[in-house]
């Protein structure tokens, strides 16, 4: 299957206690993400969320959609073009797949602030 059409697969504003949640289980602690005071003083200028977190998240609205299929992933590459204003919705859309290869975009305030592109192998439908 070739996707032509770009398709919109999820919406969500991130939000603080998503920032502490991922500071927490990733041991990142950076406060450009956490600590509005000084995120304020940095070329940001306002809180942004941890890049993997948006990243993990648009994988895992991805790999949603294909909840009938077990897998592994043969390769992911990801680009982190922007950051994800923690102010504004992001989206991730699906913009290329053949076969099992993928091409995902992280979107902030209709910016591109992440690339991702993977191949799945060993897919196999469920049990």
């Amino acid at each position: 299957m070739r996707v032509c059409e770009i398709t919109k697969l999820a919406e969500y504003q991130f939000n603080l206690d998503d920032q502490k949640f991922f500071a927490k289980v990733s041991g990142d602690y950076n406060p450009v993400h956490l600590d509005e005071e000084f995120a304020r003083r940095t070329m940001f200028g306002k809180l942004v969320v941890h890049g993997i977190h948006g990243a993990i998240w648009a994988l895992d609205n991805y790999l949603a959609t294909l909840d009938d299929f077990t897998f592994s992933f043969l390769t992911l590459k990801m680009s982190f073009l922007s950051s994800i204003d923690l102010s504004h919705c992001v989206q991730v859309y699906l913009v290329e797949q053949s076969g099992f290869e993928f091409t995902l975009e992280v979107r902030n305030n209709d910016h591109v602030a992440t690339i991702i592109e993977g191949m799945l192998g060993g897919a196999q439908l469920g049990r």
